[in-house]
């Protein structure tokens, strides 16, 4: 069987050009006009494109080559504009791009789910929805599940990384590496979702961090361990929400108690240069047992955890080195200095909830997390973790963006690349073109 992935691929330096950061809201403009008109084309050609693929099987060659170098197109202009490349795009969804798609050649699919196409790739647009603000945000459904509109929307984890990105660009001359990456998994993702529903391929998209070769996450002094078991207890995960009641009432109260110790901590860290080890410890295992919490609500673990946040009591476990000097000023100011990751950590939350509930009813369904999810729900467990650990002086080591970058055994390249769609020539005798 001939592989059905899409591809994403980067190949960006994170090289910024200051004056061209500062004006990108006005160097994209020609692209969105140029994205909202081939939109339109698109719309146009859908239920064409839709009705011959369930008569086919599969879709026609030159509907998947329009749609494919359509759907490249968007993802080339989002990664430009959201700052996850670097390199101004062509209009023409060419291959070659920094932040690529590669797509299968058009073959054959299921008729059932080319019927159902928009409802079964329901689920994987709203998530691309949560993750993107772009591509994913930009678009909306309608009927046989391939029209899609232009318009500009913000929100998502993707906006609110690129809004930390301009600022970082303008001071720095780049991207960092965390911020790009993970833009280039949130637009790749959205590319994932559309072209499934455009019918460029049959195999549903993957919200794995790890399917796409990213960059490795340094070493942090706070990291999360999780363990590959994603069976699920169906009867506890159907009552997750209620069976968690306890420990968010505990978590509630345990909460107040860290607030005041880290306060305590504030105090002492900028006399000392460093969190006592008494504080450090408490605030520790308060951080811990938030994430046994967080995890077993957002079903990335399944057994029921302790209330004492012990280490190594949950197969979801953060490690958080001892305590380590500190930089005053960096202290001084935490508060005001942990509120982009404050930005970042929301986002995150909202793409657990969306991520969480696609889980819960995947265990209902087949008693296991999907792999996809799993990955993505350990991603903004670990940096919704490393940001308390920062805010709560646990670390001064920033937050890491993006995804470990572990990577996984990539799909073997397409044997056969598509070329970008262009208008097939008239044929010189009267009568209609055949497709």
């Amino acid at each position: 069987m001939a592989d059905d992935h899409i591809r994403i691929t980067h190949a960006d330096d994170g090289a910024r050009a200051r004056l061209a950061v500062f004006f990108r809201i006005i160097l994209i403009i020609p692209h969105f006009i140029w994205l909202a008109i081939w939109s339109i084309g698109a719309l146009l050609v859908a239920p064409v494109h839709w009705v011959i693929a369930l008569i086919r099987g599969g879709p026609a060659e030159w509907a998947h080559g329009f749609y494919s170098s359509y759907v490249r197109y968007a993802l080339h202009v989002y990664s430009y504009f959201y700052l996850a490349a670097g390199r101004y795009p062509g209009f023409i969804g060419e291959r070659g791009y920094v932040v690529d798609a590669e797509f299968p050649p058009p073959g054959e699919q299921r008729r059932w789910t080319i019927a159902l196409r928009f409802f079964i790739a329901l689920p994987a647009l709203i998530l691309a929805g949560a993750l993107s603000g772009g591509l994913g945000g930009g678009y909306s459904g309608q009927s046989g599940g391939e029209t899609e509109s232009a318009a500009v929307q913000f929100g998502g984890l993707g906006s609110a990384i690129a809004l930390l990105a301009w600022f970082a660009s303008l001071w720095l001359a780049r991207t960092p590496a965390g911020l790009r990456d993970a833009q280039v998994y949130c637009q790749g993702y959205a590319a994932q979702a559309f072209g499934y529903l455009l019918l460029l391929n049959d195999r549903y998209p993957t919200s794995d961090p790890h399917a796409v070769p990213l960059d490795s996450m340094p070493p942090h002094p706070v990291r999360l361990e999780t363990d590959g078991d994603r069976t699920r207890n169906r009867l506890t995960t159907f009552f997750r929400l209620l069976l968690a009641i306890p420990h968010l009432i505990w978590l509630s109260l345990w909460s107040i108690a860290a607030f005041f110790a880290a306060i305590a901590g504030w105090f002492a860290a900028l006399v000392t240069g460093r969190l006592p080890d008494p504080l450090h410890g408490f605030l520790a295992t308060f951080v811990r047992y938030a994430a046994h919490v967080a995890s077993y609500l957002y079903i990335l673990g399944d057994p029921f955890p302790g209330f004492l946040g012990r280490a190594g009591s949950y197969p979801i476990d953060p490690e958080i080195d001892h305590p380590q000097p500190q930089h005053r000023a960096k202290t001084f100011f935490r508060f005001f200095l942990a509120l982009p990751a404050w930005l970042v950590a929301g986002t995150f939350g909202t793409v657990a909830v969306v991520a969480s509930v696609g889980a819960w009813f995947s265990v209902l369904f087949t008693g296991r997390i999907p792999g996809g999810l799993h990955g993505l729900l350990a991603w903004a467990l670990r940096y919704e973790v490393q940001f308390y650990s920062y805010l709560l002086l646990l670390t001064d080591r920033y937050p890491y963006t993006g995804p470990d970058g572990r990577g996984r055994a990539q799909p073997e390249p397409v044997a056969a690349p598509e070329q970008p769609w262009v208008a097939p020539e008239r044929p010189p005798t009267a009568g209609p073109a055949t497709g």
